[in-house]
Order: C-alpha cells, then sequence, then structure tokens
C-alpha cells in the first residue's frame, strides 16, 4: 500500500462494483458497462496530461476551459470547410498552445501555477464565448461526428482514443528519459536543477501536455454530442484533478502514475453510476466525491510521512 497505492485503490474499485452489482444486477448488463467506460474516457484523456503536471509539482486549473475551446476552435474551422483532419488538428494546437502560455509564465515570469492557470480558466472561458458567440456550434459533418458516435470491434471509438492516450502517457512516465525528469522535478526541484535536469523546459513541457490532452478530450465530446458547446468542460478541471489525486498521484508533487489516474477515473464514473442505479439523490454524489478527495490527500500526507518523503 505504501508503494503502490494504485494495487489497493484497484482492489476498492472492484470491492464496489461487486456490492453495487449486488443491489443491482443491472450493473453488470454489456451496456452499463460500456457507458462508463465511454463517460469516464473523457475526463481520463485529460487527466493524463493533469497526471505529468501534478508529478512535476505544479497545478492546471485551466483544463476545463481548455477543453471547451479545443471543441469550439475545430467546430469554427469544420464549419469553414476545412478538412476533418485539419480541423482537429487545429484545436489541438490550439489547447497546446495554452499549455505553452501557461508553462512560459510559469517558468519565465516565476509566478505559481495555481495562479497562472486560474486566470487562464477565465481568459479562455471569455475565449469560448467570444468565438462562439454564446452559442452551439453545429451542424457538424457526419465523418467528425463518428469520431465520438462511431466503434471500432464494437468498442467505442473513444475508448480507444483514451487507451492509445493511456499507454503512451505511461510509457513516457516510465520508459523514458524525460519522464524521470518529470518524477525529479517534482520530488526535488533543486536538486534536479543541480544534477542538469533542463527544470523549466520540463515544465514547460508538461503544461503543453496538459493543453493538448484537455483539447484531445473537448473534441472527443463535441464530436459525441455533434456539436461544440461554449459551456463545455465548465468545472471539469476538479473532476478531473480529483480522478488523479484518488488515483495515487502526489498533490505534492514527485509520485503518480497514469494507470492510477485511470483507476481514479473509473472509480468516480462507477461510483456516480451506482448512486444513480440506489436511487440515491444526485446532490449527494458530490458530497461523497469531496469525502474522498479529503481522505485521498490525507493518505497520501500519511504515505510520504512514513517513507520519510515529507
Amino acid at each position: 500500500m505504501l508503494r503502490r497505492p494504485e494495487t489497493t485503490l484497484l482492489a476498492v474499485l472492484l470491492v464496489l462494483a461487486v456490492l453495487i452489482g449486488i443491489d443491482n444486477d443491472l450493473f453488470w448488463s454489456p451496456q452499463n458497462l460500456t457507458d462508463i467506460a465511454r463517460s469516464a474516457s473523457f475526463t481520463f484523456v485529460v487527466g493524463v496530461g493533469t497526471t505529468f503536471v501534478l508529478i512535476s509539482g505544479g497545478l492546471d486549473l485551466s483544463v476545463g476551459s481548455v477543453y471547451g475551446f479545443g471543441g469550439i476552435v475545430t467546430g469554427l474551422a469544420l464549419l469553414a470547410g476545412w478538412p476533418t483532419a485539419l480541423s482537429i488538428l487545429a484545436g489541438v494546437a490550439a489547447g497546446a498552445f495554452i499549455g505553452l502560455v501557461n508553462g512560459a509564465i510559469v517558468t519565465q515570469a516565476k509566478v505559481p501555477s495555481v495562479i497562472v492557470t486560474l486566470g487562464m480558466l477565465f481568459i479562455v472561458r471569455g475565449l469560448v464565448l467570444v468565438f462562439s458567440g454564446g452559442a452551439p456550434v453545429y451542424p457538424l459533418p457526419d465523418g467528425f461526428v463518428s469520431l465520438g458516435r462511431g466503434e471500432i470491434l464494437a468498442v467505442p471509438t473513444p475508448i480507444w482514443v483514451a487507451a492509445v492516450v493511456g499507454v503512451l502517457g505511461q510509457l513516457a512516465l516510465s520508459k523514458t528519459v524525460f519522464g524521470r525528469r518529470v518524477y525529479h522535478v517534482g520530488g526535488n526541484e533543486t536538486a534536479a536543477y543541480i544534477a542538469g535536469v533542463p527544470v523549466n523546459r520540463t515544465r514547460i513541457i508538461v503544461f503543453v501536455l496538459s493543453g493538448l490532452t484537455a483539447a484531445v478530450g473537448g473534441i472527443l465530446v463535441a464530436a459525441r454530442i455533434a456539436s461544440a458547446q461554449p459551456s463545455s468542460g465548465t468545472g471539469l478541471e476538479l473532476q478531473v484533478i480529483a480522478s488523479v489525486i484518488i488515483g495515487g498521484t502526489s498533490l505534492f508533487g514527485g509520485a503518480g502514475s497514469v494507470f492510477g489516474t485511470l483507476i481514479g477515473t473509473l472509480l468516480i464514473a462507477v461510483l456516480n453510476n451506482g448512486m444513480i442505479m440506489m436511487h440515491i439523490d444526485p446532490f449527494y454524489q458530490s458530497i461523497v466525491v469531496g469525502v474522498i478527495i479529503v481522505l485521498a490527500v490525507a493518505i497520501d500526507g500519511w504515505r510520504r510521512r512514513r517513507l520519510g518523503l515529507a
């Protein structure tokens, strides 16, 4: 539990699923499990980038707005007659650019990431409203909509996209020099700098990744609902951060994994689905998630103390 908190979390997820399944056997129906996985895939894609930021010791509160911005940029490009692939590229590039701006301000102006990204949350949300005129962007072409509604081998396309993003993210963290640098920067920035790690460049890259994955998530949901909504992603940043923290990524930096984020995302998705199936008042869902977040941070603090990291 101390070294690999994801293992314990996976056991909790399985026990929770069994308990819900006992109460309502419809939980195990293929359609319901597919719906859970598909709804979790949008959050997970964004969570992959957020995992990098948190491990590096930063915080990105702008992902919800970038999520909506990526969808709006892509939608407007499609309506302007751009090819689908180029439109998607434009949306992804827009998200990456916002991440680049965040990273540049954090590293060059030495402003705390929570302040920078909080301001960017409002700036980008304003850009979404300006670009869209406050109205949904539609109709979107069938070729694009199939990205959110289509299936490959009977599995919804968003789940495949989330799987690819997750695998690439985990490999980058665990098998590359860049991944090791992210952990070093989050664990001890001063020691990383002395050891020759390009701290500023590493921080900029993780924010670019965060903006990029947020835009990808927004593009996927726009394809799913066949329109780019200006309100898309509102409040998403808290849900994503909750999933990442619950998944074992330390709020203090230096520890975490994409696999843990996957489990955390699924845990919240299963919990929400289970409460609906058990006819629990939806108003209690936020309370339950909030309690879990506090417990997750408290457990992380305890784990760090036991391992001598704090």
